[in-house]
């Protein structure tokens, strides 16, 4: 079985930029206050240059490689976390920084943005749950979740909220999906919710792409060639 993942990593990578921006430029707070037809300059141009943002990703496959591209383009320090530092691994020079998973407190505690890629494993699941997340609280950053929703539980994401630990979150993907209508989720203070759409679209130019993706894929198979994007069942992805 073979994954899809051009078309994915692009979009997954614009959606992360894009909510690092939203953050960034307080474009939230500016649409409340329109709405409320309130003028506020002062507190909504205190914002930061990209180039003094440190986005730590934790997973940098093919997704998170595409991330990293598009965040140090832009400036950013850019910090990863992989299961292992064997050298003979590829490893893109986007990353500036690559950490173990021994190593995920220290990730937290110096990023701006902690963006999670993770696959579901055994390794991973729950391995932002319980305290995890108040290594986070020295620079509250914020919480960009698009990998699987089973890397961090519910209660382990509202209580960093409540406690102030994280400085916001971005939640695409969850434990179980939809995410259910009394979840407290809905109605925190800088929680945002997307339904599992970061690198998903139905335009027909992904349409297009995908057809042309698995097309390519179809023939190098045909040929007896090796395939790329396998999927490793013994890993889980």
């Amino acid at each position: 079985m073979l994954t899809r993942r051009m078309t994915g990593s692009k979009l997954s990578a614009e959606f992360v930029l894009c909510y690092i921006l939203a953050i960034e430029r307080k474009l939230f707070q500016l649409f409340d206050y329109q709405k409320n037809k309130e003028w506020h300059m002062s507190e909504t141009a205190h914002c930061r240059t990209l180039d003094k943002v440190t986005v730590g990703l934790l997973g940098v496959g093919e997704i998170g490689g595409k991330v990293a591209k598009t965040c140090k383009e832009r400036g950013m320090k850019v910090i990863g976390l992989v299961r292992s530092l064997d050298t003979g691994k590829n490893r893109t020079p986007d990353v500036d920084v690559y950490l173990t998973y021994e190593k995920l407190p220290k990730l937290l505690e110096e990023s701006d943005y902690i963006c999670c890629l993770l696959p579901s494993t055994q390794e991973t699941r729950n391995i932002l749950s319980g305290d995890m997340l108040a290594h986070c609280h020295r620079k509250r950053g914020v919480l960009i979740s698009i990998g699987r929703g089973d890397v961090v539980d519910e209660e382990s994401i509202v209580k960093a909220i409540r406690n102030k630990w994280i400085g916001g979150a971005v939640l695409d993907v969850f434990p179980e999906e939809p995410l259910h209508a009394g979840s407290p989720l809905w109605s925190l203070p800088d929680v945002y919710i997307t339904p599992h759409i970061s690198g998903w679209s139905v335009a027909p130019q992904f349409k297009e792409e995908m057809v042309d993706e698995f097309v390519s894929k179809f023939r190098i198979y045909q040929s007896g060639k090796p395939l790329s994007h396998i999927i490793d069942w013994e890993k889980g992805y």
